[in-house]
This record gives structure tokens, sequence and C-alpha cells, in this order.
């Protein structure tokens, strides 16, 4: 038997189906071959040795085997059509019978009736049919028929039998691009392709937001791929702009050709094209002044960011999560940050940088003293006092004070002026310089001596008289001094002894003529005071500065000023800074405060081992001076903070906010008035049945919130607006949202010296939000180079409940899912939602963020 092999595996073996399994993502892949199939080609019995047949086969792809039942076999094939060609078979010998014709012709015309045949071997007997003549040819013919047989003929037959394998119709699947994607501008083409007939010719193609089975449709590479058989890697990139799509939603078709122009079912992905950049982030730094701290730079990415990334000084572009948990970024020395935020679309925003040139860790160098003298004899010494030099953050001021003989605790000094010894005895004279930072120089010391003299001086004068109307005058002074006379008699008794060698003075002293001080003689002072601490969150054993500035805003000199400041519970003094500890408090004495000057203080405590997990704290400094105070609302300030411990585990916060019906958050939205009053009444843990003394026009109460504004109007949180209404379902501007949160922490509404705000110089709520600032629970815009409160601006839900965080000294949360449908992962504030909208326990991480933990049962 004789056979022809087309392209076959011969590897796979009989009734053995090979499987081959990739995993794709979820889906596993199996490989096989096609069916093959059977056709059978006969060739009835013929004296023919070689035999030609074309058959038609549809959908025929590739011819794996033929085999003749005897001979050669042969085989040609055009599309469907294959000729089969047979030669050389087995064949039998006998006889064969066919029937003739035979015409002759003669110009006789004489023809019997039957005649002999023997041609090629083949004999018989043929009779006439059929007879005539042809004037054409001028001759008469005859026709004769019959059967003739040859003996000894060779018969051929032979059986083709086709194996064959049908075209199969491709197939793709696509792992990228993904259903609902996004992209900026390019696709990226991954996934697999099969067509089980092995060596079949596929090309792919692609077409945008159409598609018909005639469409020819674009290349995706002009490469074929040759069909194992297998599920095969395809991949390419496809530039979306030469197409022209604008953006928005568009259909993605992907689909598959072989080489006879059978086609795959085609994909079908909707995709999203978005070729505009998100907003570039905002950087803004808790401090903006001159510093001696760290800057701590806190980085607002828009909504759509799904990458954040931080770039510091020069080092690379990274994702800020490899930095911090909490968006902040913690500067220990001057240098740039930048920041970028890039769309689930791949654009990158505008980069936002941020230069930190205010952070001065380097003191000033010591002050130089100047005196008149090391030493005098009973006359003064003057002294000036050259401030240090800074060049950094600059000299903010020069302090000095006098120890021994003369004392003065520590007072700025007014470049220029004279600081004039009067004291007998040694005197040291101690200044050091303050740059804008509040780096403090070593400390300059001069030694100065005022002697005594060393003669007795002059005799002392006589005595007065004896008592009587008149009285002897005294004797004058003796030699070596300029002895005054005695006194003279009086009506009651003798005269004075006055005359002794200093003058009438004492001893051991030198009087000067005392100033004529303005504001001695009982004019009204105004002082003010401000504290503030440089965070608001403290472990146990860390350090908590604390800053004061103190103002004398009248235009007389205040005297015998004392600053206080009280030593909050739990901590223990670091840095006294020049003052005297007494108990709880440290007092600052400035013997002068000069007219319309100011000055500052910084010291230091450290927190103690806490016997709680928590305790909210406070520090209150005060200022007070002789005579008449007047306007003493902010002769008193208070700060805030949080003292905290890890070492009990796990703590509780609940939540005071909640989402909408429809399980939204709504991170964007404004929130209301009526939102607000409702949070505060959660965190005041107030009872809803108020007694309703307080009404307003607008407010009914069926309203919804009526319960929580008329609670949290009677604790003072809110007045209402001057025509009697509240407006609940107004949008709750900046500055309103400020002036509550500065009512819930009692603080006062007192001007301060300096605005660190452009915009709210005449905004009727700018005390309230300076004293917010003071207290670290906002920080505003930078724009241009100015920092800007925006106070008439509302206020997003994101924003108030990360304000309100802060005031709590809570949060962010991390380790939980925030129980809203539009708050995504990554979200700026999604913390800060998290912490404000679930009951949880937490621990808190070194960065002051929070952990939840599951509470042990």
């Amino acid at each position: 038997m004789k056979k022809i092999w087309g392209r076959k595996v011969l590897g796979f073996a009989v009734g053995v189906c090979l499987l081959l399994t990739m995993i794709c993502q979820n889906v596993a892949f199996v490989s096989a071959e096609p069916e093959e199939k059977t056709v059978v080609v006969n060739f009835e019995e013929s004296l023919n040795e070689t035999m030609s047949k074309t058959i038609e086969i549809l959908n025929l792809f590739d011819i794996s085997e033929i085999v003749v039942d005897s001979g050669k076999v042969s085989y040609s094939r055009e599309g469907d059509k294959v000729t089969v060609t047979v030669s050389e078979g087995v064949y039998r010998v006998g006889p064969h019978t066919q029937n003739v014709t035979l015409t002759i012709e003669d110009d006789k015309g004489i023809f019997d009736e039957k005649t002999s045949y023997n041609v090629d071997g083949y004999e018989g007997i043929l009779t006439k049919i059929d007879s005539g003549y042809d004037e054409a040819k001028g001759l008469y013919w005859v026709k004769y028929q019959g059967s003739v047989t040859k003996e000894n003929c060779k018969f051929y037959q032979y059986t083709v039998t086709i194996k064959y394998t049908e075209n199969v119709r491709p197939e793709v699947y696509l792992t990228e691009p993904k259903r609902g994607m996004i992209t900026n501008g390019k696709i990226n083409v991954q996934g697999y392709v099969r067509d089980e007939n092995i060596g079949d010719e596929l090309k792919l193609f692609f077409s945008f937001d159409s598609y018909d089975e005639s469409m020819t449709g674009n290349l995706l590479n002009e490469n074929s791929i040759i069909s194992d058989g297998t599920w095969q890697e395809i991949s390419g990139t496809i530039d979306l702009s030469p197409f022209n799509l604008k953006d928005g939603d568009h259909d993605f078709y992907f689909w598959a050709v072989d080489k006879r122009g059978v086609r795959s079912v085609g994909e079908i992905i909707r995709f999203t094209l978005d070729t505009v950049p998100p907003e570039a982030p905002v950087l803004t730094p808790d401090k903006t002044e001159s510093t001696n701290q760290s800057v701590v730079v806190s980085v607002y990415y828009p909504p759509d960011a799904v990458g954040r990334e931080i770039k510091i000084n020069d080092g690379p572009w990274m994702p800020i999560t490899d930095i911090t948990k909490n968006d902040q970024i913690i500067m220990d020395e001057n240098g740039k940050i930048e920041a970028r935020a890039i769309d689930e679309a791949g654009n990158i925003s505008e980069v936002a940088e941020l230069e930190i040139k205010n952070i001065d860790k380097i003191p000033p160098t010591a002050p130089t003293i100047n005196t008149s003298a090391d030493e005098t004899t009973e006359q003064p010494i003057k002294a000036t006092i050259v401030p240090g030099v800074d060049n950094e953050s600059g000299v903010d001021r020069t302090e000095y004070c006098l120890r021994g003989a003369s004392t003065k605790d520590w007072e700025k000094y007014d470049e220029g002026t004279e600081i004039t010894i009067t004291a007998l005895g040694e005197t040291e004279i101690c200044a050091r310089t303050i740059d804008n930072a509040g780096n403090i120089s070593a400390e300059t010391v001069k030694k100065v001596t005022i002697k005594k003299k060393e003669d007795s001086g002059g005799n002392n004068g006589g005595s007065g008289g004896t008592g009587g109307n008149s009285g002897n005058n005294g004797g004058s002074g003796g030699t070596g001094g300029s002895g005054s006379s005695g006194g003279s008699g009086s009506n009651s008794g003798g005269g004075n002894n006055d005359g002794n060698g200093n003058d009438g003075k004492k001893d051991d002293e030198i009087l000067q003529p005392e100033p004529n001080i303005p504001g001695a003689g009982g004019s009204p002072v105004d002082l003010s005071v401000f504290i503030s601490a440089d965070k608001s969150k403290y472990e146990e054993g860390e350090v908590i500065t604390f800053n004061i500035t103190y103002k004398n805003k009248t235009n007389v000199q205040a005297n015998n000023v004392i600053v206080k400041a009280g030593i909050p519970a739990n901590t223990t003094v670091e840095d006294i800074a020049g003052g005297t500890q007494n108990g709880n408090d440290i007092e600052w004495k400035i013997e002068s405060l000069k007219a319309n000057s100011s000055g500052k203080i910084q010291y230091k405590v450290k927190v103690n081992l806490l016997e709680v997990p928590e305790i909210s704290s406070s520090a209150t400094a005060s200022i007070t001076a002789s005579g008449t105070l007047i306007n003493k609302d902010d002769d008193e300030s208070r700060t805030i903070f949080l003292l905290y411990s890890n070492r009990f585990g796990e703590n509780f916060h609940g939540k005071y906010i909640t989402g909408y019906e429809d399980n939204t958050f709504r991170p964007l939205n404004n929130i209301t008035r009526a939102e607000v009053a409702t949070i505060m009444t959660n965190i005041l843990g107030l009872k809803q049945e108020v007694a309703g003394g307080k009404t307003y026009t607008d407010l009914s109460k069926s309203h919804w919130a009526y319960n929580n504004i008329i609670a949290v109007t009677e604790k003072g949180l809110f007045t209402g607006y001057e025509d009697g209404s509240f407006r609940p379902d107004n949008f709750i501007t900046r500055a309103e949202f400020a002036t509550v949160l500065a009512n819930y922490l009692g603080l006062k509404n007192v001007e301060h010296d300096e605005l660190n705000f452009a915009d709210i110089e005449n905004h009727w709520a700018k005390n309230f939000i300076e004293e917010i600032y003071r207290v670290r629970l906002i920080e505003g815009y930078l724009e241009n180079g100015l920092r800007l409160f925006k106070p008439d601006n509302y206020i997003t839900r994101s924003e108030a409940v990360t304000i309100i965080n802060k005031m709590l000294f809570r949060g962010p949360l991390e380790g939980a899912k925030v129980p809203f449908t539009d708050v995504e992962e990554g979200y700026w504030a999604y913390g800060h939602i998290l912490e404000s909208s679930i009951d949880h326990y937490y621990v808190r991480n070194k960065d002051q963020s929070e952990t939840i933990v599951n509470k042990k049962q």
C-alpha cells in the first residue's frame, strides 16, 4: 500500500490526546488538533493504466495522508479542489467487448449486409445499418455497427483514500487591555491566539467604535504568526493619535484572520480615552517663618491621582508612600520638594515645587560687650553691646542680663543704648544673640567692678544745736569730703545729723537720678501674650518646645513685667530659658519693657511616662506689669496638645459622622451648617432633647437637624445671623467653620500682633482664624509666595473632617476600608474619612497616624 504523508505530527500516539494547558489569568487553555476526516475516491475499472480525477473538499486546510490500493498516487490542489492521479496499478487479464461503428466509402456502391472487423486485436461481425451517396465527394458510403471483442486485455481499477483536516476558525483571548481601562494615548495589547491548523498563517487586526465581517481593519503587526496548534502569545502597542479619537468612551475590536481569510470571533473591549492631566499637587509647609525645627510639608494630591510621586532635592521620583504614610514630608534641612500626580490614564500633572529656605539650625555668633572701664572707684560703668552676626535667618534680637552686685533678668537690648552699672562690687554683664529661627548664640560674659573709696570720707559735721526756738547750724563737713551742714534746729528739737562724708549717701551705693519714666505716674499699660507649641501630639519621652511672644502695645514703658508660663502636668522642665521655676510655673522678670516693643521666649519640657494611654493637655502663659493694666483679654493665652503612650495597647475612638442613604460620603461636596452642627453635637455627646429657648426665624422643628442646631447654639458654638436666621442648609464658609472650632476650644476673640494670612486683614473672623492657626488646626494655601486662608470660600466634607480630626488629635486611620462606595483608597483624605466614620480600636504609629486593631474579646 502506497502512502503520501502531509504535515502530520508523528509524535502523537494513537488514541492519546496531548493537552497543553496554559494558565493566563484565570483561564485554562487546552490545545488540541482539529479532527482528521477521510474521503474515498473510486476509479472505475478501465483499460487506462494512468487515470486522474478532480474532487472538491469544502473548507479544506491540509491533506495529511493519501493512499491508493495499488500502484502509485499523487495529487495537486487549488483551493478546495484536489486532482488525484493514479498509475501502475495491479491489473486483471480478460476479454473486452465494445461496440464499434465502421463507415466504408467507394465509387461503386456495392456493399455486403455484413462485414468482418479486426482492428487492434478486436474482432467481430458488423451489420449494415445505413448507406447512401455523398454528392460532394461523389462517393457511395455504407455504415456498419456491432460488438467486437479483444482477448487478453489488461483492466485497471483504483481506490484512493484521502485523510485531511478542515480549516478551523482561529481564536483570540486578550489579557490587555482590561475592560474599562483608562488611557491617555496608547493601548498595550497582550493575550493569546490559537489556530488548531498547525502551520496556518495568522494576522491580527483591530478597529475602533465599529466592526463588521467585511471590514479589513488595521494590522497590529506586520509579521504573521505561524500556528503551532497551541495558544501562542501575542503583544503589540497601538498609538491612538492617528485615529483622531476624542476624549471619552470607545470600543476596541480585535480579531485574527488565517491565510484563507477566515476570521475569529472578535474581542470587544470598552475603554476610556483621557488626555487631560490631573491638577498639580499642593505643597503646604507647617512653618513659613524662620525656624530651627523641622518643617512638615503636607502634600495634597487631586482626587483622580492614582500615582502620587515625590522628589526631594536631586533624588529620584518615588511614590510618596515609600516615604510617609500620611502625605507629610518632614524636612530636617533646607531643600527642594517636588510633587506630581499621575491619573489612571497615565497623564502626569504639572510639577508642584516648594523650596524650603526657612530652616536655620546654626546659632549666631556671640555678641561683643564694650565697657567704659573694667574697674572704677565709685564711678558708674557704662556698657554697650554689639550684636552677634547671623548669616542664615538673620538676627532677631540681642538680650542681656546682670548678675552679681547689679541684677537684671534677661531682657531685650536695643542696639546703641547704654547700660549703666552703679552698684559697688563685681557685676557680670551677660549677653546673647537670638536669630529669627530661635537659635541662641553662645553667651558672652564680661565682669566689671566698682570699688569703694578707701579713705574715711569727711569728718562728721558738727552736731546740731540743742532744741530751741531756732537750733544751731551744724558744723561744717570734715576734710576729705564735702560734708553738708548740720540741720537747723526746729521748734521741737535739735538739728539733723546730715553731715557725713558721703554727702548723705549710703556707703555702699552710688545713686543716680531717677529717670522720668513714662507710665510710672500711673498711665495705663496694654500688654499681650501668646503661646504656641511646635507640634500637636507628643509621645512620652518627647520634648515639647513652647514659644511665647509678648508685647507692650502702648506708647508708655511698662515696668516690672512678669511673663509666667505653666509647666503642664506629666512633664518635666528641660530648658527654663533664663527664667525662674516657682512650683509648677516658670517666671521671667523684665525690669522694663519699652513702649511698643516685644520679645520672645522659647522654653522646653519633656513628656514623662504616662499612667494612661492619652491625655489632652494644655499650657498657659500670662503677662503682668506694675500699674494699671487695660484690655486684659490677651494678657493670658492657652495652647492645646495631646500626650500619648503606646505602652497600654489599643485605645478607642467613636465615629462622629455618617454618610448618605445611598451609602456615599460625597467627599467633594461642600458641607452645610446643619451638618457641622450635627458633627459638633456628636463630638460633645449632647442629648438631642433640648430646652429650645433659642429659636431662629428660618428653622422649624421639622428640620432634620433642629435639635442639633439648638443644642450647639445653647453651648455657644453657633450664634446665627443678625437677621435672626440660621440658614441650616447653606454651605458653611471657612471663616464660620473656624469660628465654630474656636468656640469649641474656648479660644478668645483677641487681636494678634501679626497676621499669618494675607487675605484676612479686614475680615470679621480674623481673630478666630489666627487663633486656630496658632493651635495648629489649619495651614491655609500658599499662592505666589503668600499664605491665604480664603475665609469666604466654602469647605468640603473631606476638608472638614480632616480639620476636626486635628482638633480632636485623631487620625488618619489605617488598616480598614471606608464604609462608602465613593471614596477610593488612595484619595488624599481617605484616612481622615475612615477615622471619622467608624467606631474603632487603634494604636498610634510613630508618624502619629493610627492603625486599627481588632479588640480582643
